[in-house]
């Protein structure tokens, strides 16, 4: 081939035509503007809702929390005391005689120091002994009172 061949082979442009997708700055209209603008509200408004109902679902938490530190707090209490008040049935007894009442526990053995609860001088009132009749009376009429209610 000559010179002169081969320069025209050179110069001779390769050209390939084809489509792409480009992303490019494009300029909204006013009616994209407008729905946009809708969904924005839309969007503020759910993220309100949302945040509310966070609020609350941390509320009633920290109320669950609160409450577990209480029972927590409770317990640790119990075991560093080793003890605990609780409701336990005694037998009163009235010594008009000696003018004492004494308390002792029936979920020990009475012989027990710490079976007594109470051992103390009866006040006035407490010297002043009721008619046996009219405290039957008082009895049988509250347990009426009961039945009616």
């Amino acid at each position: 081939m000559s010179k002169k061949g081969k320069e025209e082979v050179e110069k001779q442009e390769v050209i390939e035509y084809g489509e792409a997708d480009v992303l490019c700055k494009v300029k909204l209209t006013q009616d994209e503007l407008l729905a946009a603008g809708e969904r924005m509200a839309d969007q503020q408004s759910r993220l309100g809702d949302l945040e509310a109902e966070l609020d609350e679902i941390k509320s009633v938490h920290k109320a669950k929390v609160a409450a577990v530190e209480g029972e927590l707090a409770r317990l640790c209490a119990l075991v560093r005391a080793k003890y605990d008040h609780r409701q336990v049935k005694c037998k009163v007894t009235k010594n008009f005689t000696a003018g004492t009442i004494r308390v002792v526990r029936t979920d020990m053995d009475p012989l027990c120091v710490d079976a007594v609860v109470e051992s103390r001088p009866m006040t006035s009132d407490e010297c002043q002994r009721g008619l046996a009749l009219f405290e039957q009376k008082q009895a049988e009429e509250g347990a009426e009172g009961e039945g009616n209610v």
